[in-house]
């Protein structure tokens, strides 16, 4: 799990730790325990492929990952209508770990308490999954639940009651695949399941015809111009900002990924430096980029990752376009040491007025004040963080991930630097709004001036 998804890996060993300590020989389970999760994870590492001295940076990365999802992917899709699915959370987690602690009542205080912990917990990690980007498609997540009061050692004569609360869940499931559009006919597929089983068994034993089928379909549904594939052929290319599987549909490509996968996911500085970085280094760096003017959440792409994209304006040019797809190419970096220009400070509700780039420069900006602190980073345990939005011209507007707003948002590009449209940086902002959950707030903006040359 901790390969395949850090929180799932982290929420699964803290519930099994929390269970080992109602064990019967706590430190000797909790020593085993922990040696095993050490040795599978580094012998899986390692099965994988990868190297081991790269496994403490993918634990460090992907903690910068966790820690800033919550704050930039919070989103209610659900609204009013999907109330229901927290109630049913939070009941079930209440009856649940009501009914461990009772099933154990002749066990020892500390077994009784370590049952009713996980219990808790399970409901906890679900319910992160479920409610911080809460859609039909996480809120399915529900039914994971129903394993819970499958597994509680029950005593006599409340077996029953085990059994109702897991076809409760199993209801509460059915109408929450419901809501995403699946049929209750389609969860119920058990030659649909079987004949996918052996697909898979077989991909796993001989994949090369997998591979060449899939290669084939993935060239057709991302429609990259033939121009564009023979000048990426034989070179080391990232995509931009989520299409991974493009490279994968063209074998004689070398992908060559910066700190995070995808732009959007550069949730923290730390991550954005990163991405930065991966587009400065002329080594070890990409020297082709495929890109899409893309993004989610109604964001700006230009402001995902924003260190990252004035990497890529400094170190890229355009070589090829057509069709959604734009391809560049590494060239020596065109950018100078950007120059402070000053700072403004506006009230709540107060319009900041951006200044003119000076000539031969790009506008960037770094906004103070919207950034999670104190009581609401104690509140996202628990949920998402509030909307973060900034108002461009008085007329659009745009979410945005809160850590990275001091990273240098792209504001205006000079027209002979910039790419051309659809996919240049250039927003030719006025003024500038700052709102949370759609109240104006304060905010104080730095602009600084980074000058760039032509291509």
């Amino acid at each position: 799990a901790l390969l395949v998804k850090l929180n799932d890996g982290i929420g699964a060993a803290t519930i099994v730790a929390v269970g080992l300590l109602g064990s019967v020989s706590r430190r000797r389970h909790l020593a085993i325990a922990a040696l095993a999760f050490l040795l599978t994870t580094t012998i899986a590492w390692l099965a994988l492929g990868e190297p081991l001295a790269a496994l403490p940076d993918y634990i460090r990365t992907g903690i910068s990952i966790v820690e800033g999802y919550v704050d930039a992917m919070g989103y209610n899709l659900l609204g009013a209508s999907g109330q229901w699915e927290l109630l049913v959370v939070i009941a079930s987690a209440i009856v649940l770990a009501t009914a461990a602690w009772s099933s154990l009542a002749d066990a020892p205080l500390r077994r009784r308490v370590s049952l009713a912990a996980s219990v808790v917990l399970v409901h906890y990690f679900v319910a992160r999954e479920m409610f911080v980007r809460y859609d039909a498609g996480h809120a399915a997540a529900l039914a994971l639940l129903l394993a819970v009061p499958l597994t509680i050692p029950w005593r006599r004569g409340q077996l029953v009651t085990g059994v109702a609360i897991a076809t409760g869940l199993a209801v509460a499931s059915l109408a929450a695949f419901g809501a995403e559009g699946l049929p209750i006919g389609s969860v119920f597929e058990p030659s649909t399941r079987l004949s996918a089983l052996v697909s898979d068994v077989n991909t796993a034993v001989s994949p090369q015809g997998a591979i060449a089928s899939d290669t084939h379909d993935l060239q057709l549904i991302e429609a990259v111009p033939l121009s564009i594939v023979g000048a990426l052929d034989d070179h080391c290319v990232d995509t931009e900002p989520v299409e991974v599987s493009a490279i994968v549909a063209y074998p004689h490509w070398r992908w060559c990924p910066i700190g995070v996968m995808q732009s959007y996911a550069a949730y923290t500085t730390k991550l954005d430096n990163l991405d930065a970085a991966g587009y400065a280094n002329a080594r070890r760096g990409p020297d082709r980029v495929l890109r899409q003017n893309a993004a989610i959440d109604g964001r700006n792409p230009t402001w995902e990752s924003p260190a990252a994209m004035l990497s890529l304006l400094c170190h890229f040019k355009e070589i090829g376009r057509g069709g959604q797809w734009q391809a560049l190419a590494r060239i020596p970096d065109r950018c100078g040491t950007p120059r402070l220009l000053g700072t403004v400070h506006s009230d709540a509700g107060d319009v900041v007025h951006v200044p003119p780039a000076p000539p031969g420069a790009v506008l960037v900006a770094q906004v103070h004040g919207l950034q999670v602190h104190n009581g609401e980073r104690l509140k996202t345990l628990f949920t998402r963080a509030a909307d973060r939005s900034l108002v461009i011209n008085g007329a659009v507007t745009f979410r945005v991930v809160p850590d990275t707003l001091t990273d240098g948002l792209i504001l205006d590009v000079p027209r002979y630097a910039d790419y051309r449209a659809p996919f240049g940086f250039s927003l030719d902002v006025g003024t500038i709004e700052a709102e949370i959950d759609q109240v104006p707030v304060a905010v104080s903006v730095t602009f600084e001036a980074v000058p760039i040359r032509r291509a």
